[in-house]
């Protein structure tokens, strides 16, 4: 089955997971404690906050924020764990990566990492062969940040497909 990928230049970190499942797994499962606050943005976005209301719900927020970051640092506990692998993805799909180099080995398991719209996203996902994978994990929150990438990607190439046929 050929995959239509969506031209991308993206950095991606990873790492193959036998050795650190665990480690991964809790990093996986604490990550993106922000897309709480995000929650909160959207459901406030669909009441009338007068402007006073408005200010005080937003230094919640960054309060809330600053506190999660100081919790981080006071326990002296990293964000995220160290990853072996860093490289570029030349395409992606709605559950589908393909890598700008031969880097992965076929039917392995990885975690992986990457910043999309200044939110880092965390996933598992499987090397269907050395440049080509498919995301078998990744949050609700995260995967719909991913997806409205991907859907941006599509318009952007079905853009510059119509410009080049006229």
């Amino acid at each position: 089955m050929e995959i239509n990928f969506f031209k991308s230049s993206l950095d991606i970190e990873f790492e193959e997971i036998s050795m650190r499942y665990d480690e991964f797994l809790q990093e996986y499962l604490t990550s993106n404690n922000f897309v709480n606050l995000n929650k909160w943005k959207k459901l406030a976005s669909r009441i009338e906050l007068s402007e006073g209301e408005q200010l005080i719900f937003d230094l919640l927020l960054d309060l809330k924020q600053e506190f999660f970051l100081l919790k981080n640092a006071m326990n002296q506990t990293k964000l995220y764990v160290n990853l072996n692998n860093q490289e570029e993805l030349e395409g992606v799909n709605f559950s589908h990566l393909k890598f700008k180099n031969e880097c992965l080995i076929s039917d392995q398991e990885y975690y992986g990492r990457m910043e999309l719209n200044g939110q880092k996203i965390c996933f598992f996902f499987k090397a269907l062969n050395q440049n080509e994978a498919k995301i078998s994990q990744m949050k609700n929150e995260d995967e719909n940040i991913y997806n409205n990438f991907v859907a941006d990607m599509q318009r952007v190439m079905i853009k510059i497909l119509k410009e080049k046929s006229e």
